[in-house]
């Protein structure tokens, strides 16, 4: 599915598992890409997110997301396995911004 998270809701089990692709957390402050759609994803809408995790979690319901590996991710998420991964970007307004940038997947498994 694609749209808001919180439309899963009552679909979402014990057995369930969930991946979240969220607009990502910017990682400087010229990286202004912060959503799919006009009503963006900022830092309340991170931490709605957030809820929405702990929600899945406090159900038994599986998840994984992708995110920036930046503080602030790194300490909202502080209480479930975060790993670290390069990811390879081809997309970038600037030729040397291309390349290999970290970013984190969340679990809660």
């Amino acid at each position: 599915m694609s749209g808001d998270f919180e439309n899963i809701k009552s679909l979402l089990t014990n057995e369930s598992f969930t991946y979240l692709d969220p607009p990502y957390m910017p990682i400087s402050a010229t990286a202004n890409f912060t959503g799919y759609t006009d009503q963006g994803f900022d830092v309340d809408m991170q931490l709605r997110l957030k809820s929405f995790c702990d929600y899945m979690d406090s159900i038994g319901a599986k998840f994984m997301m992708s995110n920036s590996s930046v503080p602030f991710i790194h300490d909202l998420y502080s209480s479930y396995k975060i790993e670290t991964v390069m990811a390879s970007r081809s997309v970038n307004c600037k030729g040397t911004g291309r390349g290999k940038v970290e970013e984190v997947l969340i679990s809660n498994y």
